[in-house]
């Protein structure tokens, strides 16, 4: 190390730099503020966060004396209070949507409505919900894909 700084080949190798910069100002842009300009722009433009959009399906508990009065509805009751109601369309049945707004994680919507087992578990199957929800009398019960 001492004889690279005594014949001063380091010091050399410096003003060789140092002296092609000053031919070529075009490397000073192109090799450090093209960089740092394009890490900025990139960083302004992909920043904002995408909404996050969750499908859940509450099974529908078959309508009679004995079901009614056993079956609290604890998760129709929360929907009703908390969310918005989307009226059904077409084939689509009424769906509930509760928005849980972030400005860190960005926006997550949660889409509620009501199916029956078989076509919950085959939605769940298939990918388009996320979660069933089943509730039997106080308590709540969470499906997830058994695969």
């Amino acid at each position: 190390m001492n004889r690279i700084l005594k014949s001063g080949q380091l010091i050399q190798l410096i003003l060789a730099h140092a002296r092609e910069l000053m031919r070529e100002p075009g490397v000073l842009f192109w090799g450090i503020i093209f960089p740092i300009l394009m890490a900025l722009g990139l960083g302004v433009a992909f920043t904002k966060k995408a909404d996050t959009i969750i499908n859940i399906a509450i099974i529908q508990e078959i309508k009679n004396e004995i079901n009614a009065s056993r079956n609290s509805q604890l998760v129709k009751n929360l929907l009703d209070k908390n969310a918005e109601t989307i009226p059904a369309h077409n084939d689509q049945p009424k769906q509930y949507k509760i928005l849980v707004e972030n400005e860190k994680l960005g926006n997550t919507i949660f889409y509620f409505f009501e199916t029956s087992w078989d076509d919950g578990m085959a939605l769940l199957k298939r990918g388009n919900i996320s979660i069933l929800i089943n509730e039997i009398g106080d308590h709540i019960y969470y499906h997830f894909d058994p695969n």
